[in-house]
């Protein structure tokens, strides 16, 4: 019998003052570039601009908890998770772009590779799965293959060696240490009320504060503040659960299944599993009750059966910013202010995969040059 331990979340590094924090003041000199959001995407743009000699601000109010990412499972899986064939090149070099720029980091992200799918005759699902064996690194092997008890009615399975999955808070941390080390990131424990132009560059208002820039980018996830003359929203909030397991029989690589209606994954860690699902559009709570815990469980069960015997340290769930409705993997980077100012709209449940690159889109689309 599975038992359960209390839910509790820390607070970002940021919350208790790692990086430099201004103090309150009516306006602030002026910064190459002010970054709104302190998810992957926004402290990837802070250490990428830093990196290049750039000064920032980053505006983030100082709870990573509230984050996408906190409540992601860190994959970088497009074929398991069937992404749109268009994405798939972008993908791909996303992941190229990531390994790179994850390995200058220089902590250790707890990273597995390969992901299994268990395919079922009849199944529309299993049939892209096939199409997709033709003409990519996706392999097809014998249900004997599956690491436990197959689930119930798998035929066949999809292997995919190249796809791979971080744990997206050792991430969360990694990034926060690298901009430190630049000293030449700044955070603002703020939440931002407005952004406009003035005369002087981009205004970023806090209410008790305001921040002058050159450049800024935007990476808030579906809360956006208000931008002059941009419509909002920039996206729909599609809510997700995360639960992190301690487990001693872990799986040799990622598993993801099509359960129910959901797509179900258990990626293994150090000393546990962190087992995720997308659960509802629309949704903006972060609540989680015992009920949805219990049937989260129950599907991952079926993936890999020693879940049962885990023990609970943390359910969690989390608002992940879909870029639009008709197309919910596009991940959209928009500008304002006349160029000044860069938009990471949405990444829907990709946001570990395309975080950095679209932050360096973003910055290469203020003008900010990267080498």
């Amino acid at each position: 019998m599975m038992s359960m331990s209390s839910s509790t979340r820390s607070a970002s590094l940021l919350a208790v003052g790692r990086l430099r924090t201004l103090n309150s003041m009516e306006t602030s000199p002026t910064v190459d570039i002010a970054v709104v959001g302190g998810g992957i995407a926004g402290l990837c743009a802070a250490v990428l601009a830093a990196r290049q000699g750039y000064d920032v601000a980053l505006f983030e109010p100082g709870m990573q908890q509230n984050s996408a990412a906190w409540t992601s499972a860190g994959m970088h899986a497009p074929l398991a998770e069937l992404m749109s064939p268009e994405l798939l090149d972008d993908a791909a070099r996303a992941m190229e772009f990531n390994r790179s720029f994850f390995g200058t980091l220089g902590h250790n992200l707890d990273t597995v590779s390969g992901v299994l799918v268990p395919l079922y005759a009849g199944a529309d699902v299993s049939r892209r799965f096939n199409d997709l064996a033709a003409s990519t690194s996706l392999e097809l092997l014998p249900v004997d293959q599956w690491p436990n008890e197959p689930p119930q009615g798998a035929e066949q399975l999809a292997r995919i060696p190249a796809e791979f999955a971080v744990d997206p808070r050792m991430l969360l941390n990694a990034l926060e240490s690298a901009a430190m080390d630049t000293d030449r990131v700044t955070v603002v424990q703020q939440r931002v009320a407005d952004i406009r132009r003035e005369s002087r560059g981009i205004c970023i208002n806090t209410g008790d504060q305001r921040q002058m820039a050159t450049n800024a980018v935007l990476a808030t996830g579906w809360q956006a503040p208000p931008v002059e003359n941009l419509a909002r929203p920039w996206g729909v909030p599609v809510r997700g659960i995360l639960l992190r397991m301690d487990l001693d029989n872990t799986p040799p690589c990622i598993l993801y299944d099509h359960l129910d209606g959901q797509k179900t994954y258990v990626v293994p860690g150090t000393g546990g599993v962190r087992i995720g699902s997308t659960a509802e559009s629309g949704a903006t709570h972060t609540n989680i009750d015992d009920g949805e815990v219990r049937e989260l469980i129950e599907r991952a069960s079926r993936l890999w059966p020693p879940v049962r015997d885990g023990q609970l340290t943390d359910a969690s769930a989390g608002i992940r910013p879909s870029g639009s409705v008709a197309d919910p993997d596009r991940f959209v980077v928009d500008s304002a202010m006349d160029g000044k100012t860069a938009i990471i709209k949405g990444l829907f449940r990709n946001g570990i995969l395309f975080g950095p690159t679209a932050a360096h889109l973003a910055l290469q689309q203020i003008g900010i040059e990267l080498t």
